[in-house]
């Protein structure tokens, strides 16, 4: 599903005074940056992943889901390498140290070691994510279903940052 509205956001969203001067890592590429172990979860299934084009608008994103009883973990990499655009609406809170909580879901920006993101509780139906991203280019999200914190996946989060190029 997250493959398709990628695709349809790159058709739809009009984008302007793009640097195409970074080709994005195709998805079998990226794949390699997931993590092929993850303490105390299993991995199921295979690595998913897809490189769209239209234009000079590149994405590409790679995935993977790992379970640990009734938690389902997804962790996501994109590469935004020539849609800085969508790339920078999808960030532009991150610095302000912004923060929300209704008694649904409790939100706002995190750093994890010198890498900003953002991190999401939902109260409503016990599901947690952390987006975090590297040199404006690469985006990681890890959304997990039947947890109430996010703290465990933090240092996942940023050692997948550390690997991914520079």
């Amino acid at each position: 599903m997250r493959t398709l509205i990628a695709a349809l956001l790159m058709v739809m969203l009009p984008v302007a005074g793009l640097d195409a001067a970074d080709e994005v890592i195709s998805y079998e590429k990226l794949r390699a940056y997931l993590p092929e172990n993850i303490s105390g979860y299993q991995r199921k299934g295979d690595s998913d992943g897809a490189t769209f084009s239209s234009g000079d608008m590149h994405y590409s994103s790679a995935e993977q889901t790992y379970v640990k009883g009734d938690s389902v973990l997804t962790v996501v990499i994109a590469d935004y390498a020539s849609f800085a655009i969508m790339f920078e609406q999808s960030t532009s809170m991150w610095n302000s140290s912004f923060a929300v909580e209704t008694p649904e879901q409790k939100a706002g920006s995190i750093d994890l070691g010198g890498y900003k993101g953002w991190e999401v509780i939902d109260k409503t139906v016990f599901s947690v994510e952390v987006v975090a991203a590297k040199q404006q280019r690469f985006l990681v999200t890890l959304s997990e279903e039947n947890q109430t914190d996010t703290a465990h996946l933090k240092p996942v989060a940023k050692a997948i940052l550390d690997k991914l190029p520079e």
